[in-house]
């Protein structure tokens, strides 16, 4: 059964952007017979975790962007979770994608830090490599903003812009799931591992859209021109009752869908160069540039819905400057309520809807003008779109 149903809307607008530096970007394979990759994955939750003596800091946190590929999978078989045609790490990792990988591949645990490959027996280096990335300036960038609508669907918008015309790349764009806080118990008892950004699925080849074919190992192609921006929205269901993991010594609590986050990164598969890469919380927020902080808006706010015109799906964007109770309705030009899209209290941030032009019913409604209003504590405001067919 698959974990997600997804719409996915691509369109594309033309604007400005300015050069930023990458965001560390690492994938690392591991197994469950591997010693190595118990004190590889210690090392990491150390570093991540802001309580710990070993602690990186917030700003390498948050720009440290991990997936990591569990062979011997601790939620379900890597092939059951992954929409892919292929075992997802054979296919990614050897020369089934062409990536001059396997000549590389050594002992586990596998490490792979923005497309490139390296071999590394001392773990205290793999801060420098990260660091080392971080240095380096990139002509794209790559931005996920998300909300929560429910226990069990949420939504995310992914902008890719570049300041160079690179139209003549092989651009490939991945969106991955991931899951924190797997927490596996030893077949001795001795200990817990805590295993986070553990791979769970590739995202955008299934549903209503979806543009990367019969599975997503080779991502989704994108071209890129000068100043040219790429938007895509993504929106999908997590299964409320997930296949149990046959393992005894897999902690139930792995499957918390608070823990499960987005990963997107933009790969030149010419080079296997990853140009960026960006990751979201599935509970929501902003991933901003590469040394801002996390910034709240400064008002409330209803944005112009976009597309617009549109058919048959438009994004609407608004404002919380503070947590608040918010109801996002659309209206007939009479003024009448035909769909619900938000109706729930919502934290501080950058928040999207996406309407898919049906009533409550989800019945297709017909073509004109139509409102959308947004009430949000003692704020209102109404906006005017159009739907074609």
């Amino acid at each position: 059964m698959k974990y997600f149903k997804i719409v996915l809307l691509t369109f594309f607008l033309v604007g400005s952007v300015h050069a930023e530096k990458k965001r560390a970007f690492l994938e690392m394979v591991s197994t469950e017979n591997c010693p190595y990759c118990v004190t590889a994955t210690g090392f990491l939750h150390d570093w991540n975790n802001p309580g710990s003596p070993s602690y990186l800091g917030h700003d390498m946190a948050r720009n440290w962007i991990i997936v990591h590929f569990h062979r011997e999978d601790h939620l379900n078989g890597l092939m059951e979770n992954s929409n892919s045609q292929s075992d997802p790490v054979e296919y990614r990792f050897t020369s089934e994608n062409g990536f001059p990988y396997s000549e590389s591949l050594g002992w586990y645990p596998w490490f792979v830090f923005g497309g490139e490959m390296q071999v590394l027996s001392v773990w205290e280096d793999l801060p420098s490599y990260a660091e080392n990335l971080r240095e380096e300036e990139t002509p794209v960038s790559l931005s996920l903003e998300g909300t929560l609508f429910s226990e069990y669907d949420a939504l995310v918008k992914l902008t890719i812009t570049s300041e160079e015309d690179l139209s003549s790349k092989d651009l490939r764009l991945f969106v991955a799931a991931t899951i924190d806080s797997v927490v596996h118990v030893n077949e001795d008892d001795a200990n817990q591992d805590y295993h986070h950004d553990v791979f769970l699925s590739w995202v955008g080849n299934a549903g209503q859209g979806a543009d990367c074919g019969d599975g997503c190992e080779d991502g989704q192609s994108i071209s890129l021109g000068k100043d040219e921006t790429v938007v895509k929205t993504y929106s999908w269901t997590l299964d409320e009752n997930p296949p149990v993991n046959p393992d005894p010594y897999v902690n139930p609590i792995s499957w918390d869908k608070k823990n499960i986050k987005i990963v997107a990164f933009v790969q030149d598969f010419g080079t296997s160069e990853v140009l960026q890469a960006a990751t979201i919380a599935r509970t929501g927020g902003v991933q901003t540039g590469i040394n801002d902080e996390l910034l709240l808006p400064d008002g409330f706010a209803l944005k112009q819905n976009y597309p617009n015109p549109f058919n048959p799906i438009t994004t609407i964007s608004y404002d919380l400057p503070e947590q608040a109770q918010v109801t996002l309705g659309i209206y007939d030009i009479l003024g009448k309520q035909i769909k619900t899209l938000v109706n729930q209290s919502q934290d501080a941030g950058k928040k999207i809807a996406v309407w898919d032009g049906t009533d409550d019913l989800e019945r297709q409604v017909s073509a004109g003008v139509y409102l959308y209003q947004i009430q949000a504590g003692e704020f209102t405001q109404t906006r005017k779109m159009l739907l074609l067919k």
